[in-house]
Parts: structure tokens; C-alpha cells; sequence
């Protein structure tokens, strides 16, 4: 999550500094001295593509592990269903939204957002295990599909994120609490 949410971070404080134009620059506006504190953080740990590609690394074992019959644990528990006998990634696509005000509604947001995840990591890591089949070394493979793997992890991050809102939504006990908290999706 860090390699994402950092460059979502810097790309947004970069988008105010831009969406004031010249008064971004000054001190004043608060938003000079944020983006001259904080275009760091991107790259602190390692580059964000970096981080990213770490992660597809882990969740390309984890589908590994699953064929091999290990269960998925913690954030990655979404991909149960590609160890489970007959499974087709068709049967789990979401039902197109019947209006436009569906897609305010947190369960559909997240059965989409898992789709998107679970689609891209198994069409990218069937695409590394198609060209290491045709002969290329792995690492090759790896490399030349990064920008795939990338995707496929920033998919997983968002559905971590939305999924962590959502239960948080579910959580409050306030109703109206609820339901404000929820219209911010």
C-alpha cells in the first residue's frame, strides 16, 4: 500500500500546486512548502514501481501456492476462489449495474473492485507462464510484463483500501453516520 498511496499522495499535492497556478508556488498557500516536504516519501523506501512490483512478486506466489494448495490469508483471501474445482473467472464477474445510483452502493463497488484485482493478476501471471512455456527465462518474463504486474498490484491496493473503508462503513453504529460516510465513495 505504501508505493501506492505515496504517489497517489505526491500526484494530488502536484495537481493543487498546478490547479493554483502561480500562487502554488508560495509559501503562503501552504502548498509549496507540502510539496517540497513531502516529494520525497515516493521514492524514501525504494521507488514506488518498486514496491509494487514487490507486491505482485507476493501475490503472484500466493496464486502459486493455491495450485499447490495453500489457502490465501489476510488481504489476498479474495483469491480462494481460483483454487476451488471448476473455477472460471466469467462466473465471478458482477452483474452490470441495473442504474447509474447502483454503483453507490459499497457491496457493488467492492464485488467490482475484487473482479478488477482477480482479473488482472491472473491475466498477467498467465502471460509470464505462457512466455516462460515458449522459452523465455523467467526473469525476462517477469520483466517484460512488469508494467502488467504493476497494475495488477495497484488493483489489489484499491481493493484493500475500499474494502477496509467499507467494513469501517458497516462498523459505525450511527445510521446516519452510515450512510453519510458512505455517499463519500
Amino acid at each position: 500500500l505504501k508505493g501506492l498511496c505515496t504517489m497517489l499522495a505526491s500526484d494530488g499535492i502536484e495537481d493543487c500546486r498546478k490547479a493554483c497556478g502561480g500562487n502554488g508556488f508560495l509559501l503562503s498557500s501552504g502548498i509549496g512548502a507540502l510539496s517540497g516536504d513531502y516529494l520525497e516519501f515516493p521514492t524514501a523506501e525504494g521507488d514506488a514501481a518498486m514496491l509494487q512490483l514487490y507486491l505482485a512478486r507476493y501475490l503472484v506466489k500466493v496464486l502459486q501456492g493455491i495450485a499447490k494448495g495453500q489457502p490465501p490469508q489476510g488481504s489476498c483471501d479474495y483469491l480462494a476462489v481460483v483454487g476451488q474445482a471448476g473455477f472460471s473467472l466469467q462466473a465471478h464477474r458482477p452483474q452490470p449495474s441495473p442504474t447509474p445510483t447502483a454503483l453507490r452502493d459499497l457491496d457493488t463497488l467492492v464485488a467490482l473492485y475484487r473482479y478488477r484485482a482477480l482479473r488482472s493478476l491472473l491475466a498477467v501471471s498467465g502471460e509470464i507462464m505462457r512466455r516462460v512455456a515458449a522459452g523465455m527465462a523467467a526473469d525476462d518474463a517477469w520483466s517484460e510484463t512488469s508494467m502488467q504486474l504493476v497494475q495488477a498490484a495497484r488493483a489489489h491496493c484499491f481493493l484493500v483500501i475500499l474494502t477496509t473503508f467499507a467494513a469501517a462503513c458497516r462498523a459505525a453504529e450511527d445510521a446516519g453516520l452510515q450512510r453519510a460516510v458512505s455517499r463519500l465513495c
